[in-house]
């Protein structure tokens, strides 16, 4: 069963730009490593995925037509199948590390005290249980991707989007971030999409999809 399928599909942005996005066929479970360089398109499919921009042709994700999904729709999937990944993390600014996993299971309908003590679980998980009251501002660059990696997983999606999440980690803790994110992948029985150019992740993922440096031209 699919739980990713990018056909014939592309992104239009209000510029006019066109940006065509790699078919793939992403099944259940199954890891997925989206190959290119920087500005290749890689962050765009995996926005594309989460209903983050409009996209055209075929195109479905965890069960969601996503060019025809409404809004509401839209911010359901990101809220209850979908784990984001974002290679600068974006965790919420003030908040702490526990916080902003609380933050993410709100937004999937779960009461507070059940929140807290999921989030309290899931730090565990990342060895983070220790600083789950410093923010963001407090924390090193690996502990806050760690954060955010539990973030992504609190929903227990059904599909993993991690846009380069390697990026700003020296070779020892991106090694052990991506051990730790298949680990949990494997756990929750979820696909992984990985877009990334980091050498280490491109050898630790047989399954790839690798896409040109000039995915981009102007609309008709």
């Amino acid at each position: 069963m699919s739980v990713a399928v990018l056909q014939a599909s592309s992104v239009i942005y209000p510029d006019g730009t066109r940006v065509a996005l790699p078919n793939l066929r992403l099944g259940a479970g199954t890891e997925l490593a989206l190959v290119g360089p920087s500005g290749s398109g890689k962050s765009t499919a995996l926005h594309a995925l989460a209903g983050l921009v409009t996209v055209r042709g075929e195109a479905n994700c965890a069960g969601l037509n996503l060019t025809s999904a409404t809004l509401a729709q839209l911010e359901t999937h990101r809220a209850q199948s979908v784990g984001l990944l974002f290679q600068d993390f974006h965790l919420l600014e003030g908040y702490t590390a526990l916080e902003n996993i609380i933050a993410a299971l709100g937004l999937s309908g779960m009461g507070i005290g059940a929140a807290t003590l999921e989030a309290k679980g899931l730090l565990d998980r990342v060895g983070l249980a220790h600083r789950a009251h410093q923010t963001g501002a407090q924390l090193s660059t690996g502990e806050r991707q760690r954060v955010a990696l539990a973030r992504a997983l609190a929903v227990k999606p059904k599909i993993i989007l991690a846009d380069e999440p390697t990026a700003h980690l020296d070779a020892a803790r991106a090694a052990d971030a991506l051990r730790l994110l298949r680990e949990l992948r494997a756990e929750l029985g979820a696909a992984l999409l990985i877009a990334t150019h980091d050498p280490m992740v491109i050898a630790a993922l047989p399954q790839q999809i690798t896409i040109s440096s000039s995915l981009d031209e102007v609309a008709a």
